[in-house]
Order: C-alpha cells, then sequence, then structure tokens
C-alpha cells in the first residue's frame, strides 16, 4: 500500500488503498491480451496478481482520449470510488484499491473465479438452463420473451397462487423493470430514479388490492 497523497480521491483512504500505477503493470504482465477479461463504458478489465499474491480484476478507463472524454472517465471513475469505498456485502464484489497517475485511472477488486453476472444470465452455453426440448437458454433468453408476450405466469413461482387485478399489474410492471434493466446498451437501461418510481408504483397497485403478495416478496422480485 502506497502512502495516500491529497487530491479529490484522500477522503476514500481509509476504505481502499491507493495502488501504483507500476504495481498494476507489473501484476498484469503490462496489461497483456491474455489477461484482458472483460470490457465496459469505464474501460477494460484484466485479471492480475498483486505483489502479496491477491488475486484481483484490475479495470483500467481508456487513456490517450481528448479532454472531454478524459473528464467523462474521470467522473466515472470519481462515482464509482465513492460509491464502492462505502459500499460493503457479502454477495457484492469488493473494491481493494485504485489508482490514480497523469491520466490513468485504475480500480481494483478482488478476482471473482466464477466470473460475472452477466455472463451467467446471458450464457447460452450453460446446461443447468437448458429447456422444457434440450435447447440451452439462458434467464435473460426465457423470461423476456415470456414479459413482452404478457406470460407472467410462466416465470412466476408456483407457490405464488392466483393473483388479483392489480397485483397482476404490479408484478408485470416489476417484469418490465426487470426486463429493461437487461439491455445490451447502458444507455437503453432505465436510471435509478426511474426504477424506483416504478417499484412504488407496483407496491400501490398491491395496496390497492389489500394484497396477498407483501411489499418484500415485490422487493426480491426486483433485485
Amino acid at each position: 500500500m502506497r502512502r495516500q497523497r491529497s487530491g479529490t480521491s484522500s477522503k476514500h483512504a481509509d476504505k481502499a488503498e491507493e495502488l501504483s500505477f507500476s504495481d498494476l503493470v507489473a501484476a498484469t504482465n503490462n496489461f497483456s491480451l491474455e489477461n484482458k477479461i472483460g470490457a465496459g463504458s469505464f474501460g477494460v478489465v484484466y485479471r492480475g496478481k498483486l505483489w502479496d499474491g491477491r488475486d484481483v480484476a484490475i479495470k483500467r478507463g481508456e487513456t490517450g482520449l481528448k479532454m472531454k472524454k478524459f473528464q467523462e472517465k474521470e467522473s466515472a471513475f470519481e462515482s464509482e470510488l465513492a460509491f464502492l469505498s462505502r459500499l460493503h456485502h457479502k454477495h457484492l464484489v469488493k473494491l481493494v484499491g485504485y489508482c490514480e497517475e497523469g491520466d490513468e485511472r485504475l480500480l481494483v477488486y478482488e478476482y471473482m473465479k466464477n466470473g460475472a453476472l452477466y455472463d451467467h444470465l446471458h450464457d447460452k452455453n450453460n446446461s443447468d438452463g437448458s429447456e422444457n426440448g434440450g435447447a440451452p437458454t439462458s434467464v435473460v433468453d426465457f423470461a423476456v420473451p415470456a414479459i413482452m408476450a404478457g406470460e407472467m405466469g410462466k416465470i412466476l413461482d408456483k407457490r405464488v397462487g392466483p393473483l388479483e387485478v392489480h397485483e397482476a399489474e404490479a408484478v408485470e410492471l416489476v417484469g418490465y423493470i426487470a426486463m429493461h434493466c437487461v439491455n445490451l446498451e447502458g444507455k437503453d437501461r432505465p436510471n435509478m430514479a426511474d426504477i424506483v418510481a416504478n417499484l412504488e408504483r407496483a407496491l400501490d397497485l398491491c395496496d390497492d388490492s389489500h394484497g396477498s403478495i407483501s411489499s418484500g416478496q415485490i422487493s426480491i422480485a426486483s433485485e
């Protein structure tokens, strides 16, 4: 761990280590293609091993861009660092540290050997998700067509039982929220304000029906 220097991220020192760029270059074999494990809007993710033996995933912001792109990268980096520095949950990947040197912006996470949640949701070769004909499918491939066709009953837990009219509307609304949240492009996904507003609307519909579905069940369905 390196000495914390003053700057925009000094407030995160108690939550995450500040790592040097040279350490991360060494950890990833100079960000070699063989260590690349993914990419996103912020940049590219590499697998690496720190000097103390920890396996990590290192997200590197794109470099060599014009000022506007750099500012966008800086904003995304600061937002993610601020959020993850405060977030600790056994079911969420842990932020190990970060690096700010020159125009380099990197975030370092614990390495999850089972891969990303996205890959499990969309994996067409996952034999555990095979269909009622033997054709492999994913959670998304199975659920989205049913939601679009208005056939929510196909994907609901059978223990829920018959729904009243308002309850059915609430469940359908949650289904549509979930469907839009798995759009491939981030720009096509709803923001959190829209998600919360729609979930609150779903809860109101359940209250109107004196529901047999509790607010807790609706919350679980949205996760």
